[in-house]
């Protein structure tokens, strides 16, 4: 649960370009009235590495529900491989 991570969604479809909003007190935030077509989700919030995502298609009338997890920045994963001479 992420309270105020900035939300942005583009669309060729938007008209006067791309509709931001922020996350509630849950992390949950709802576009109520979008038009058809083929949108770009962007998940920003300080701390985090952001969140993106491509060609998500919603039609006339539809309810699409994502759940984004945004991981911790500058969090690198490493494997360590340690052997003995024996």
């Amino acid at each position: 649960v992420l309270p105020g991570a900035l939300v942005r969604i583009s669309s060729p479809a938007l008209i006067g370009g791309p509709a931001t909003m922020t996350t509630n007190e849950r992390g949950q935030l709802r576009f109520p009235v979008l038009p058809p077509g083929t949108y770009t989700l962007d998940i920003e919030l300080a701390g985090f590495a952001p969140f993106h995502e491509e060609a998500l298609d919603i039609g006339a009338g539809a309810t699409l529900e994502r759940t984004a997890v945004l991981k911790l920045a500058g969090i690198a994963e490493s494997i360590v491989v340690e052997g003995s001479g024996s």
